[in-house]
């Protein structure tokens, strides 16, 4: 494991890398796709590139989509970037990356995309090297997962996942080393890109909290994890330019300090004010300014009451980017705030606002067909609904965020599995998750509840879902002192 540790501490250590200079040509990028005729309904599921100039995955509106129109087998996008560096990808994460499914591609770079289908993909041109890297790394990097059952001992699956992680890091930094096409700067990105990739899968992989009662595994984790963010602390990146491009990095960290609450609360449900709190404390500059936005993105879905820690982070955090994801955080997401003024069709094909609904209470729900957790969710309201069911002040809005087209919509609809019987089903038109509502409330993953009350002000975005009994006596009650 220490040669694990020491692979990423000395890319982590490149503090010495030169900075970017300031780019006089605004150098466009352009992106070229071969499609064959198997992969164009895939495609058109989702028809668009999207490109990142400061890649945040928990956050929407840093991104730029591309619409894709294939005519004849091709299409062809042209970006013009801010930045060296950008992430893209194509259909919504169609292949596979060493970021989340996301490439990473350099101003001036001209590529050419040619897909043979889901699992088959080859870049050409200009950058190319640095995409099929990403590729075979993204696609490797997972491989050789081991299905373990419930008779396996612990110490048997970390013993595992620790001679996998310090395999694939050797493999990859090795092949990175040989490789002589990439400039030092670019080799440094994916370095620390892929290290941290490989790190934080190796993480979740050895974190079992269901496992926490077994006094053996959980003092052997907690050593595990206390070394590795020890270790980590001790040798942090605070080169701008390195920071600005490895958000595999910012989310490893996040990962680690989440891993840390865990274990000392002893659950799976770690506190997101420790989380807070060790990320104020253990970092400082830059590297403080781009965890902290994602620790808001990120444990809000679950932590509402990190909010509260709003005010300081904004005194804290410097960064422009990360002063405006905060910003939009406490405009979207605190009790009080203005409402997003949406517009949404409806399954009869009307369209509804939020002035339409001026004094009456709204829980807006956003769904998409075929998605679990939201038919949970919609077993859970439906008898809430029912309650209300007189109730002329108050009004239930199911959304599809996701439906490409109206057929899919209606299907999901009208199948009972969504929303409720009182709901007015409603959907982004096709828009799916660039509709100007899920980047508003920064709606990444879903189901979300929105509670708006009769002014139009935010009630909550991020409302406790009434998945128990104590969490429904919330819901309702939330309901009640508003109505």
């Amino acid at each position: 494991m220490k040669k694990l540790i020491y692979a990423i501490m000395m890319l982590a250590g490149l503090q010495g890398m030169a900075q970017t200079k300031n780019l006089l040509n605004n150098d466009r990028i352009t992106i070229t796709g071969i499609v064959p005729d198997s992969m164009i309904n895939p495609i058109n599921k989702a028809p668009y590139i999207t490109f990142y100039d400061n890649y945040n995955s928990e956050d929407p509106s840093s991104r730029e989509i591309i619409p894709l129109k294939i005519t004849n087998g091709k299409f062809e996008v042209t970006i013009t970037p801010h930045n060296q560096f950008g992430y893209f990808d194509v259909g919504g994460g169609m292949f596979r990356s060493i970021t989340n499914d996301e490439f990473l591609i350099e101003r001036g770079d001209s590529i050419l995309i040619t897909i043979s289908n889901l699992n088959t993909v080859a870049f050409s041109g200009k950058g190319s090297q640095m995409l099929n890297y990403q590729n075979w790394a993204g696609k490797y990097i997972w491989s050789d997962k081991k299905v373990w059952g419930p008779k396996d001992k612990m110490e048997d699956i970390m013993n595992y996942d620790k001679q996998r992680a310090v395999r694939f890091m050797a493999v990859t930094m090795n092949v990175l080393n040989k490789d002589t096409t990439l400039g030092s700067q670019v080799k440094n990105v994916l370095r620390l890109n892929t290290a941290s990739s490989i790190s934080k899968q190796y993480l979740n992989g050895i974190l079992s909290p269901s496992n926490f009662s077994d006094s053996t595994y959980y003092r052997k984790v907690k050593e595990e994890v206390n070394f590795l963010i020890t270790q980590q602390n001790g040798f942090l990146v605070s080169d701008p330019t390195l920071l600005q491009n490895f958000f595999m990095y910012i989310q490893y960290l996040f990962e680690l300090n989440k891993a840390i609450a865990m274990i000392k609360a002893r659950s799976d449900k770690s506190s997101a004010q420790v989380v807070y709190n060790n990320i104020k404390l253990e970092y400082d500059g830059l590297l403080r300014d781009k965890v902290l936005p994602y620790c808001f993105l990120t444990m809000l879905k679950r932590n509402p009451d990190i909010i509260s820690n709003l005010p300081e982070a904004l005194s804290l955090v410097k960064d422009s980017i990360g002063q405006r994801i905060l910003k939009q955080v406490a405009l979207a997401k605190s009790s009080g705030a203005r409402a997003y003024n949406f517009l949404l069709e409806t399954l009869d094909k009307r369209q509804i606002k939020l002035s339409d609904f001026k004094g009456k209470l709204i829980v807006l729900e956003t769904y998409y067909n075929g998605c679990l957790p939201c038919r949970e969710l919609a077993a859970h309201m439906e008898p809430i609904a029912e309650h209300y069911k007189n109730e002329k002040n108050l009004v239930f809005i199911s959304m599809d965020a996701i439906a490409r087209d109206y057929t899919n919509f209606e299907k999901g609809a009208k199948s009972g599995k969504y929303g409720s019987k009182q709901a007015i089903y409603t959907w982004t038109s096709g828009m799916g998750q660039i509709h100007p509502l899920l980047l508003y409330y920064q709606y990444n993953s879903f189901p979300n509840l929105l509670v708006i009350d009769k002014n139009g002000n935010i009630i909550s975005s991020n409302p406790e879902k009434p998945l128990d009994d104590e969490s429904t006596k919330k819901f309702i009650s939330m309901i009640n002192q508003n109505l």
